[in-house]
C-alpha cells in the first residue's frame, strides 16, 4: 500500500464504536510506504480498533501530527507487531514510527528503529 494521502491514516484509517466491540485489521505479508498523512497516522490510524501485523514493513511515511507509521489512539485498541519492521518513518508531532496514546503495544521479533519525530514537550501544549 503505497503512494496515498489522507487526513488521519496515508493508507489506512479504521475507527470503531467505542463500546466494546472487537473491530481489528491485519497486515499480513505486506508493505506500508511512502504514504502521508496531513494529521495522525501517516501509514496507519487505529481509533478503538485493534491490529496484528506479522512479517511486514511499514516505511518511508509521513504524519504533519502524531504517528509516522502508526497511531493507536482510545481505550479499546491494541496492536501486536511480529516478525515486522517500523523503519523510516517520521512525524512532526510524537512518535516517528509509532504512537499509542490510550492502547497497547506488543512487540515480537520486531524492528522499531530509525525513525524521527518533532519534540512537543507538555509544556508546549
Amino acid at each position: 500500500i503505497s503512494g496515498n494521502s489522507a487526513g488521519y491514516g496515508g493508507a489506512v484509517a479504521a475507527v470503531g464504536d467505542g463500546v466494546g466491540y472487537a473491530e481489528s485489521v491485519g497486515f499480513w505479508h505486506s508493505t506500508i510506504s511512502g504514504n502521508i498523512s496531513s494529521g495522525a497516522g501517516g501509514a496507519v490510524y487505529l481509533f478503538w480498533v485493534s491490529s496484528s501485523m506479522y512479517c511486514s514493513t511499514v516505511s518511508g511515511n509521513h504524519a504533519s501530527g502524531d504517528g509516522g507509521g502508526f497511531a493507536i489512539v482510545g481505550g479499546g485498541g491494541w496492536l501486536n507487531l511480529s516478525l515486522s519492521t517500523v523503519s523510516g518513518n517520521s512525524a512532526a508531532g510524537n512518535g516517528g514510527g509509532l504512537w499509542v496514546d490510550g492502547s497497547s503495544l506488543a512487540c515480537f521479533d520486531a524492528t522499531i528503529a530509525f525513525n524521527t519525530e518533532g519534540y512537543i514537550s507538555n509544556r508546549d501544549r
